[in-house]
C-alpha cells in the first residue's frame, strides 16, 4: 500500500510539473488575451464579476459602450459571452489530458518499481496514448464551434484571429502530452509480460 502511495505522489508530481511546463512554453495566458484584445473591457468585466453575475457584468459593459472603439467591443463582448457558455468545454478538455499524463506517469512508475507490467495495464497505457491527440482535436472543433456561434458578427476574421490561438493550444497541447505518453510507453514496453 505504502508503494503505491509513493507511487500516486511521484505520479502526480511529475505529471503536474510536466503539465504546467508545456503550458508555460505554448503560452496558455494568451487565451485571456486572444479572447478580449480590449484590455479595458477584460479589466472591467473583472471588475465587475466580483460583484454581479457573469451575464450582468457583459450586459452592463455593452451598456455603457459608446464611441469609435464599439465594433471592437462588441466582439470582445461576444467573445466574452460565448466563452462563458462554453468555457467549461476547454477546462475538461485541459483536466482530461493532465489525467493522460497522470495515468501514463503512474503506470512508468508501476512497472519500473514491479519489473513486469501486464497485458492490461499496457493496454490502459496505449489508451492513454491515444486520447491525447484526440482532446486537442476536441478542442479545436470546440474553439470554432465558438466562432461559428458567434457568425452573425460583422468581422468574422477577428473572430476566427480571436479563437486560433485557443485551438492552437488544445492542438499543440495534445500532441505534447502524445509525444510524452509515447515515450514512457517505450519505458514501460521494456518491462511488459505477457503473464
Amino acid at each position: 500500500m505504502g508503494v503505491t502511495l509513493r507511487y500516486l505522489a511521484l505520479s502526480f508530481t511529475l505529471s503536474a510539473f510536466i503539465f504546467l511546463a508545456i503550458f508555460h512554453i505554448i503560452g496558455i495566458s494568451t487565451i485571456k488575451d486572444s479572447a478580449t484584445k480590449n484590455e479595458e473591457t477584460w479589466h472591467s468585466f473583472v471588475d465587475c464579476s466580483k460583484k454581479l453575475s457573469s451575464f450582468e457584468c457583459i450586459d452592463k459593459i455593452e451598456s455603457n459602450a459608446k464611441g469609435d472603439n464599439y465594433g471592437q467591443l462588441s466582439i470582445s463582448i461576444g467573445l466574452l459571452r460565448s466563452q462563458l457558455g462554453v468555457g467549461f468545454i476547454f477546462d475538461l478538455i485541459y483536466t482530461l489530458l493532465f489525467l493522460c499524463l497522470f495515468v501514463q506517469t503512474y503506470l512508468l512508475f508501476y512497472s519500473i518499481g514491479s519489473k513486469k507490467i501486464n497485458i492490461k495495464y499496457f493496454t490502459l497505457a496505449d489508451w492513454t496514448i491515444n486520447s491525447a491527440p484526440l482532446l486537442g482535436v476536441l478542442g479545436t472543433i470546440a474553439s470554432f464551434v465558438v466562432v461559428i456561434s458567434n457568425s452573425d458578427s460583422q468581422d468574422m476574421q477577428q473572430l476566427f484571429k480571436n479563437n486560433f490561438s485557443i485551438a492552437a493550444i488544445t492542438t499543440i497541447l495534445g500532441g505534447f502530452i502524445y509525444i510524452i505518453n509515447l515515450f514512457f510507453l517505450f519505458l514501460i514496453n521494456q518491462h511488459f509480460s505477457e503473464d
